[in-house]
């Protein structure tokens, strides 16, 4: 299995206050769900003298109130997963 692509920090920085939605079911989050991108996470990898990174979701879950739902994600999984919303 090929390994995730992740974020340079200035692609990352251009996401942060994105909204997105799911493309499908996953975890605990359900398809059509809506969630903000609140910042970024350096995933432990480099490519080359660069770090990369994933991003870092903060879900809208209506049967949560009181809990939010955060979650990582790498470009590969962002790209396949999610779409920006207005």
């Amino acid at each position: 299995m090929a390994s995730n692509s992740y974020f340079s920090e200035e692609e990352a920085n251009k996401k942060i206050n994105k909204f997105v939605i799911t493309l499908r079911k996953f975890s605990n989050i359900p398809f059509g769900c809506v969630g903000k991108v609140i910042g970024y996470y350096d995933s432990g990898l480099t490519k080359k003298i660069n770090r990369v990174y994933g991003l870092t979701i903060e879900w809208q879950l209506v049967h949560r109130k009181n809990r939010n739902i955060f979650d990582g994600f790498s470009k590969d999984e962002y790209n396949r997963f999610l779409r920006e919303i207005e």
